[in-house]
């Protein structure tokens, strides 16, 4: 087994090219997974495999496939702001003079560089280069760890996060007092839907084992430990969320086809460009 950053990864397994040892990718995110693919470095998954998770939430042409899902959210701690205080589009946050040195953000995930890079396809590289320079001049707290930014928010360190919504669901989990809770905003990528997901490489060794591993990550049983555990979203229909966030059902995501995602560089030349990266 390996462990290491996920676009890392990719390169790795495509620098190994066919003496690459890894039978399977499983990353945080569907960017990365994209990026996967179109090096020609997966496999098609098995006819099971693509029956059961809906098309959404997987590549359309059965070479990857969402594990878990998770949505981008806006968590606030609940003794300085009702949900009503907070913006319900993601760009109003840049020149709201009420959060200036109230908000913070993880910086250092893949999720992140989807969600960045999914800003610059909905809304072009010049207006979201504004967007993060408006955070910025807010007083924007940059955090590592995925933890981190809603543990700040609880502490009353930053007041209001943008974060995946998993964070705050697994904190409440542990502490249902804490005075945190999360909104979402309507039909924008600040609610942008994605995925932890699992490619099988195409020279992997035992490819039999390694759809049998992909088969066994979306059963039902695993699902309801990602929910449970992890306060993720299942992927599969005959599982539903328990727990303190609300139903994916509820959310009014935008629609995205997470491949278009794959191509993340942009992103991080845009964060370099800021003094983000």
């Amino acid at each position: 087994d390996r462990y290491g950053d996920s676009a890392g990864m990719v390169g790795q397994i495509d620098e190994e090219g066919d003496d690459s040892p890894a039978d399977l990718f499983y990353t945080q995110d569907s960017g990365t997974l994209g990026q996967l693919k179109e090096r020609g470095r997966t496999a098609e998954l098995t006819d099971d495999v693509l029956e059961t998770v809906p098309e959404s939430y997987r590549d359309p042409d059965g070479t990857w496939t969402g594990v878990s899902g998770r949505t981008r959210s806006v968590a606030y701690n609940t003794d300085e702001w009702d949900a009503e205080d907070i913006p319900n589009d993601i760009l109003e946050f840049e020149d709201d003079e009420q959060f200036e040195d109230e908000l913070g953000w993880r910086t250092d995930s893949g999720s992140f560089l989807s969600f960045i890079r999914a800003m610059m396809i909905e809304y072009g590289a010049d207006r979201t280069e504004e967007w993060i320079e408006g955070l910025q001049e807010l007083g924007i707290n940059n955090y590592e760890g995925g933890s981190t930014t809603p543990q700040a928010v609880a502490d009353g360190e930053v007041t209001v996060g943008l974060v995946n919504h998993y964070y705050v669901g697994r904190l409440l989990e542990d502490d249902e007092d804490a005075p945190i809770n999360v909104t979402f905003t309507e039909g924008d990528v600040g609610s942008l839907f994605n995925v932890s997901g699992v490619a099988v490489v195409d020279t992997a060794d035992d490819v039999d084992l390694a759809q049998e591993f992909v088969e066994t990550v979306i059963s039902e049983d695993v699902q309801e430990m990602f929910v449970d555990l992890n306060a993720e979203y299942a992927v599969i229909d005959d599982v539903e969320y328990v727990g303190d966030m609300p139903q994916l059902d509820e959310l009014n995501p935008p629609e995205f086809d997470l491949n278009d995602l794959a191509d993340v560089e942009p992103a991080q030349d845009l964060l370099r460009d800021v003094g983000i990266l």
